[in-house]
């Protein structure tokens, strides 16, 4: 769930609130070239792997070695457009504010665990999620 903030072609940003980890078979990039969270409240472990995509179209990338750390309350944790991660709560909630540069790509997910070697990345447009029962999230594009 978040509350938006006034976007323009250039920042933008929202209110978010993390009820579930990301899914544990996957890391994704975000379509910002940049973003940042201001974490406000409960914890994190993120996963994430620097990318570089392999051609125009961006259906191919090669992740760096994984990076884990921690972000907890106080933290600022910045993802650049080539980060792909996943966040794997501690805490039951975890509340960041989360501003973010213009849009320059699509959604991407990868398989995790396969790092300096070609990968396939699956593409999506918009990306949201329906919370079916704790733990078990379902993505809709």
């Amino acid at each position: 769930a978040y509350l938006g903030l006034k976007d323009t072609e250039e920042v933008g940003g929202f209110l978010h609130r993390f009820v579930a980890s990301d899914q544990a078979h996957e890391l994704h990039c975000h379509p910002w070239i940049w973003s940042l969270s201001f974490i406000l409240d409960g914890a994190y472990e993120e996963h994430n792997a620097l990318g570089t995509f392999t051609g125009s179209d961006q259906k191919k990338a090669i992740l760096r070695s994984p990076i884990y750390k921690l972000v907890k309350a106080g933290d600022r944790n910045l993802i650049l457009g080539n980060t792909f991660h996943r966040v794997e709560l501690i805490s039951p909630e975890v509340w960041p504010l989360f501003i973010h540069g213009p849009r320059v790509q699509r959604w991407g997910f990868v398989p995790v665990n396969r790092y300096d070697e070609p990968l396939p990345v699956r593409l999506v447009e918009g990306r949201t999620f329906n919370r079916a029962k704790k733990g078990n999230m379902e993505e809709v594009e």
